[in-house]
């Protein structure tokens, strides 16, 4: 009977002694306001239940600094934690787990929201309150640790970006990855405290912020992220991989004190969240398969309208290729107009734009024609062409390529060049497009359409046209007078035909060579090449013009402009003829032909051809009357120019003899000024001639060497006839002739007198008799 009470009474005092939570904040007044907000959250009965654990009790200064008046049922259950701990269990960056339980935040199992210890010396610090008073107990299994502040449980991990990295929290928020991470799933985050631009150019920087760039900006944010919770703690020397949202493995590794990412340092750790944690690394990290082609660079210089037509005409595969080279010419959208580019031209347009091989700077040299991916059928399937300027300026390099300048340094990505250009770049225009705007081609391209060779040009594939200049066909003269008279419509075709050779020349593949080219006529061109760029063209290697103006790209080929109209020789033979044709000298023609002496003009004959207008000032019925004095006429302009020698700079002229006699001569003179004029020597009041018009016929040599000039054997125009002297005595004119005869009759009747005087003097004498005249010496002196 006394057992009994005995048992009840040490029952009775140990209940007594048995205390909670609530039983000891309830005797101490510092945690009144606490224990309200226990009692208004109803979780007294929950508290005293606990059989063990810890609370981090906010004394009534922590409620009153803090800012949130809402103290809610889940703020107070994170500061509670399942197990019992004393202060000197607590270490640095040690992880607790609370009793605040959000299923799914954190992963399977459920744990509780945690709270980080940190450790300053003697100071023990939970999240961002202070221990201030530690150690009150409970009872055996529960202690109180008094905090200086209301802990609040850690918000999303994308809030917290929000509030500590606006830089990253933007573009995730860009590609709606900000909301993913609001969801109740784990994750860590291991994002730089350097913008993660820093680890991109600002080309890349502009493609991955482009619309353009969101997949490949996902794939970079997300590299950043674990489906899973990884506190600094957890982490083991052993490099363990971890699998990404992006897919991708991380890998991480403790050395000593240091953490690495993929070998990036960690800077900080363990930013706790109620869906996962965060770190704090020094460097971005990039996957390795983030990539970049042009089509990505491209969108990154906004060239967006290029890379859409790339894709609308099926060469999308020239932006993502890597296993060749490119070069790449891109305009701005603003200068690009799709419809000022022909619908089916669009193709060849955007591989105009595109050069094979990488043509950077060091490589690319002023006048070079660069091959375009621009195959066109008109030229045989051959590349067209680009032509190269460069020009070294004190401020830098000066580059274009056609007529478009470029605007910034080339960038290089990978095997491949991009260059940024101003405005589109203009395809060559067909081949009469391309010249008749050249005016100094306008005689060229009158040819062309007078002879009808226009067509044919048009439609051939491949062609090299040597363009004469107009200076050129003036050098021909009469000739090509001549080869624009019906009369020379066939030589005019072969000449020009000879222009046109049947393959591409362009200057760089004709430098220092020796070739000969087919061309539309039968005959071939002769084409040297010198080392220093120069290069020469002719019917043979006497008769060369030089290229002074090279590489005029046209839609079927290459023009080059030359200083010299080249003649086929096998096909086109000028005679006298054919110039005076040129000439319009018919009256002439007409003379000869009556005095038979057309067959006497040979190639070192020089005709002097007046001009049908000259003639008019003569009685042609007269002088056709006359067969002497036609001939005569005819003879006094026919000169013949071998082994003579070209003296015309002396004013005073050059002698030649003509035709008609040894001593009927012409004599041309340089009058100044490119004029020359011919006069009748020794007779001074005939009218002087002005040559004016030159031409060469074929036979001669000097006409093999390309000299057209006025003492080559052919025709010179003039404006006069030349009057031949009438001649007396010994060749010389009749007045000379009478002044001589008289001269010498009154030289004979003088001496005809002298002799009679001297015959009759000597007859008296003997008629007389001789009587002997004495001498003085002898005489005797009568006076003695």
């Amino acid at each position: 009977m006394l057992v009994t009470p005995c048992i009840f009474i040490l029952l009775l005092s140990c209940a007594s002694a048995y205390k909670t939570i609530i039983d000891v904040l309830s005797e101490d007044a510092r945690f009144s306001t606490l224990i309200y907000h226990i009692q208004r959250q109803r979780l007294v009965p929950y508290i005293n239940r606990l059989p063990r654990g810890t609370l981090f009790a906010p004394d009534n200064d922590a409620f009153a600094r803090c800012d949130r008046k809402d103290i809610t049922k889940t703020m107070l259950l994170y500061h509670l934690l399942p197990d019992p701990m004393r202060i000197d269990e607590f270490h640095h960056d040690q992880i607790l787990e609370s009793l605040y339980v959000r299923p799914g935040f954190l992963g399977s199992g459920d744990p509780g929201q945690h709270l980080k210890v940190q450790q300053h010396g003697n100071t023990i610090w939970i999240n961002q309150a202070k221990i201030i008073s530690k150690d009150i107990p409970v009872n055996r299994q529960t202690y109180i640790h008094v905090v200086n502040r209301v802990l609040e449980p850690p918000p999303s991990i994308e809030t917290i970006l929000r509030r500590i990295n606006k830089d990253i929290y933007q573009w995730m928020d860009k590609i709606s990855m900000s909301s993913l991470l609001s969801q109740p799933r784990p994750f860590t985050i291991f994002f730089s405290r350097q913008s993660f631009f820093t680890k991109f150019n600002s080309v890349e920087a502009s493609y991955l912020s482009s619309s353009y760039g969101q997949k490949d900006l996902f794939q970079v944010l997300s590299f950043a992220v674990v489906e899973d919770v990884i506190y600094a703690n957890n982490i083991s020397s052993a490099e363990t991989h971890y699998k990404t949202l992006s897919g991708e493995p991380l890998s991480i590794k403790r050395s000593g004190e240091t953490i690495a990412v993929n070998e990036v340092a960690m800077v900080q750790h363990d930013l706790l969240a109620e869906n996962g944690v965060i770190h704090v690394l020094d460097q971005p990290l990039i996957p390795d398969s983030l990539t970049f082609n042009v089509r990505k660079y491209l969108y990154g210089l906004n060239a967006t309208k290029f890379v859409s037509m790339m894709d609308a005409h099926h060469l999308s595969d020239y932006l993502t290729n890597d296993d060749e080279w490119y070069t790449f010419l891109v305009p701005p959208n603003h200068v690009i107009d799709e419809d000022d580019i022909p619908e089916n031209a669009k193709t060849y347009w955007l591989q105009y734009h595109l050069a094979a091989g990488q043509w950077t700077t060091e490589y690319l040299r002023n006048g070079m024609l660069l091959k375009t991916e621009f195959q066109s059928d008109l030229l045989k399937g051959a590349p067209q062409r680009l032509p190269v300027h460069m020009t070294d300026h004190p401020s830098g390099l000066s580059l274009s390529f056609g007529q478009s300048s470029v605007m910034n340094d080339p960038i290089m990505l990978g095997k491949n060049v991009i260059y940024r250009i101003a405005a589109p770049l203009t395809m060559p225009y067909d081949l009469f497009s391309s010249l008749v705007v050249d005016l100094n081609l306008s005689t060229f391209i009158a040819t062309l359409y007078v002879s009808g060779v226009v067509d044919k040009l048009k439609d051939a594939q491949g062609i090299t046209l040597f363009a004469p200049t107009n200076d050129a066909f003036d050098q021909l003269g009469l000739v090509a007078k001549y080869l624009l008279h019906p009369s020379g419509r066939t030589d005019l075709q072969h000449v020009l035909q000879f222009h046109a050779a049947k393959e591409l020349q362009y200057s760089q593949d004709m430098k220092e060579y020796v070739i000969d080219v087919p061309t539309f006529a039968s005959d071939s061109l002769h084409i040297v090449g010198y080392e220093d760029g120069r290069i020469a063209i002719g019917s043979n290697r006497q008769q060369m013009g030089k290229v002074i103006e090279k590489d005029i790209l046209v839609k079927n080929g290459v023009v080059h402009k030359i200083d010299q109209v080249q003649i086929p020789l096998s096909q086109v033979q000028i005679t006298h003829h054919h110039l005076l044709l040129g000439a319009g000298a018919n009256i002439m023609q007409e003379v000869l032909k009556q005095t038979g002496l057309i067959e006497v003009l040979g190639p070192d004959i020089v005709l002097l051809a007046p001009t049908d207008k000259a003639f008019a000032s003569m009685d042609l019925d007269v002088l056709f009357n006359d067969s002497e004095q036609l001939e005569r006429v005819a003879k006094m302009h026919i000169v013949n120019s071998r082994d003579v020698d070209r003296q015309l700079e002396n004013k005073k002229g050059v002698e030649y003899a003509t035709r008609l006699s040894e001593y009927d001569k012409v004599i041309i003179r340089n009058a100044g000024h490119g004029e020359l004029m011919v006069e009748v020597k020794g007779n001074p009041t005939g009218h002087h001639a002005r040559v004016i018009g030159r031409g060469t016929i074929s036979g001669n040599k000097r006409f093999l060497k390309g000299d057209y000039g006025p003492l080559a054997g052919g025709v010179l125009e003039i404006d006069t006839v030349l009057t031949p002297i009438r001649r007396g005595l010994f060749g010389l004119p009749w007045g000379w002739s009478l002044t001589i005869i008289s001269a010498a009759a009154i030289l004979f009747a003088g001496a005809l007198g002298a002799t009679g005087y001297l015959i009759y003097n000597w007859w008296k004498r003997w008629h007389g008799g001789y009587e002997t005249i004495p001498d003085s010496e002898n005489t005797p002196d009568n006076t003695e």
